[in-house]
């Protein structure tokens, strides 16, 4: 089974890099992926940088909880956890840019669903330099039947927080 994983997570990859839209290389130019010294925010390594796979996961954490709260999707609470210029790509499409974006983006996903939960502990998690690439399902219910989607990319870490998400989604079976 892991192995599969692994396939699919590596073909999703491709997939996104192929899929026709220059968002992601935009991205990348405009200097999302730089590496930066920490600022405190994360969770460090021995060395003091960042551990991107932490910066990622207690982002999910403060997701799941926020999507609870009347007032969990505000710009100042995505500015926890994303810089100025974040930039969020799924399915090669741009969702937001910044937290005020990111905000509202997700205040429409809670206004249009009854239950969305990103599940946690990641299927499998990996880490290259300021990246965490990840493979994870999502859990929600949009006016009708439970629905799951497997979840495959990578953020980029930049001073502690999320300066890019580039993530790829396919309808999945309950795990």
């Amino acid at each position: 089974m892991r192995h599969a994983v692994v396939a699919i997570f590596l073909a999703a990859l491709a997939l996104a890099a192929c899929s026709g839209s220059n968002d992601a290389a935009e991205a990348e130019r405009d200097g999302v992926s730089a590496s930066a010294p920490v600022n405190g925010t994360a969770a460090t390594n021995g060395n003091g940088r960042v551990r991107p796979d932490q910066v990622l996961v207690d982002m999910f954490r403060w997701w799941n909880d926020a999507y609870n709260e009347d007032d969990g999707f505000t710009a100042e609470n995505f500015a926890r956890y994303y810089t100025e210029d974040a930039v969020m790509l799924i399915n090669g499409n741009r969702r937001g840019t910044g937290p005020a974006e990111l905000a509202a983006h997700f205040r429409n996903i809670k206004a249009n669903s009854e239950e969305v939960e990103i599940m946690l502990p990641f299927l499998e998690s990996f880490n290259s330099g300021d990246r965490t690439f990840t493979a994870h399902y999502v859990r929600s219910i949009r006016g009708g039947p439970e629905q799951w989607e497997h979840i495959m990319g990578y953020a980029v870490i930049r001073d502690g927080r999320i300066a890019l998400i580039n993530f790829v989604g396919v309808p999945a079976d309950a795990p």
